[in-house]
């Protein structure tokens, strides 16, 4: 499996909340790094090329994280907090992983083809993401699953049960939904819906809940 690699540098633990907000507005987000027994080690990420990386792997995704002496650490990412209106990265949680380790992991989707409703505008596709979650050891991850979905109909639902994995590899969520056709009029009442609870949104954590990451704070 290729793995996206983002550089890293360690972080003084306890930061005043101002200087947090200076490392941001100068191109770096705070995150923390967890190695067996041991504390969350406090670290900084370049925030373009991390966020390029988080954009292909997501939330519990594999990358290799490189420190400043160029060591290479397999980490998986377990949450990230994201303003909820301006979309800016805040913090993030990796946990350090080995390559022969059994994870679930979020894998790439491909989606290949066309159904017929979506080119003749009869239905609309929707996709819960652009990953699915899988079992495997770190070593049988595949870079990405080609998912064909040219025979699908106005009605039909793949679950992750019906998605064909490589060997070595399982469904994390078998009955999760992975995409659907469905009729134009449930997307125009789905995006509204959507906009409604938006509004006054807090900071959207993405992953476990944040907790005990240096002190309980998220942003630590």
């Amino acid at each position: 499996m290729h793995y996206e690699e983002v550089e890293f540098v360690p972080r003084e633990p306890g930061l005043p909340d101002s200087q947090m907000k200076d490392n941001r507005g100068s191109g770096w987000i705070p995150g923390v790094i967890s190695r067996g027994n041991e504390p969350p080690a406090p670290i900084a990420l370049p925030e373009k090329h991390f966020a390029a990386a988080v954009h292909k792997t997501g939330v519990g995704g594999i990358l290799r994280l490189v420190d400043d002496k160029g060591g290479g650490h397999l980490a998986q990412l377990k949450e990230l907090q994201w303003h909820p209106t301006s979309r800016k990265l805040l913090h993030a949680s990796f946990t350090e992983v080995k390559a022969r380790e059994e994870v679930v992991a979020n894998v790439p989707l491909i989606f290949q083809g066309e159904p017929e409703a979506v080119s003749t505008k009869s239905g609309q596709l929707v996709r819960s993401g652009e990953s699915i979650a899988v079992r495997a050891k770190v070593t049988d991850l595949p870079d990405a699953i080609g998912l064909d979905i040219s025979d699908l109909q106005v009605g039909d639902t793949v679950t992750a049960r019906d998605v064909v994995l490589p060997p070595g590899c399982e469904p994390a969520h078998p009955d999760s939904v992975v995409c659907s056709v469905i009729p134009p009029t449930l997307v125009v009442e789905a995006e509204e819906a959507a906009a409604e609870e938006e509004e006054g949104a807090e900071p959207e954590l993405i992953g476990a809940t944040a907790e005990a990451d240096e002190g309980g704070e998220a942003e630590s």
